[in-house]
């Protein structure tokens, strides 16, 4: 879902030029990468657990 928004949000930027656009979308991409990132400790934390 991130990845249509960032797309559409560049789309748009291509006919607008708002600086907006761009800084949301790095917004986003930021977003992702904690998403990602808290997505490896969990799996890690869970990998470590006993069972």
């Amino acid at each position: 879902m991130f990845g249509l928004l960032i797309s559409y949000q560049l789309y748009r930027f291509a006919f607008t030029h708002g600086i907006g656009l761009v800084v949301l979308s790095g917004f986003d991409v930021l977003l992702i990468g904690l998403i990602w990132f808290e997505y490896q400790a969990l799996k890690r934390r869970r990998s470590l657990e006993p069972i």
